[in-house]
């Protein structure tokens, strides 16, 4: 991975005009990357994010999620993400698609909605499964999320701090699909404060 390897490399990105990337992230630990990518990346990946710190450049941590290789490292990976908000935007959990080029074996497959109770689980009660919402896609699991702000000095979701209603009614359709939350929270509250989606 380049980005990990040479840190010239994301600041000529971000001159270029960057100001994110979407970091395949499957957990923390080596073991986990050898059997999903077939080489322990650990350091690599945690090297890119320091360079991209470094850079000025946001990061989305994008873990593939499998049962029996790395779905019991959803809340560590939740929580790293929360201690290092001057980088990491946000966290992408995706149940593994098992199809065309995929030769990992797994146990079971795993749905969007046993991934999210499997991270409520896994949060220590800072996430419940309604704590997620639908982004507007066709069907409610296809894609969720909350956004964790920092509210009376601990971690909260937005979504236990808005309506329903004010979610549709400060919902824009113009926010790009992993901005929905962070945009709502800059026009509900008016304040600067850092959040993770």
């Amino acid at each position: 991975m380049v980005i990990g390897r040479d840190a010239e490399y994301i600041h000529k990105l971000a001159q270029a005009g960057i100001s994110g990337i979407y970091l395949q992230f499957d957990g923390l630990t080596g073991p986990v990357y050898e059997k999903i990518r077939g080489k322990d990346l650990l350091k690599e990946k945690l090297q890119a994010i320091e360079h991209c710190r470094a850079a000025g450049v946001q990061v989305v941590l994008a873990m593939t999620v499998i049962w029996g290789i790395n779905h019991n490292q959803l809340g560590r990976v939740l929580d790293f993400a929360l201690r290092n908000q001057d980088v990491i935007a946000g966290v992408a959990f995706q149940p593994a698609f098992t199809s065309g080029r995929f030769e990992v074996p797994f146990e079971k497959r795993l749905t969007m909605g046993d991934v999210i109770f499997e991270l409520a689980e896994q949060s220590g009660g800072l996430i419940e499964p309604y704590d997620l919402w639908p982004l507007g896609c066709s069907h409610p699991l296809c894609s969720s999320a909350t956004y964790i702000i920092e509210e009376g000095g601990a971690n909260k979701p937005l979504t236990r701090l808005i309506t329903p209603q004010e979610y549709i009614q400060f919902f824009d359709p113009n926010s790009p699909q992993g901005s929905v939350f962070a945009d709502l929270a800059a026009r509900r509250f008016r304040r600067s404060s850092t959040g993770c989606q």
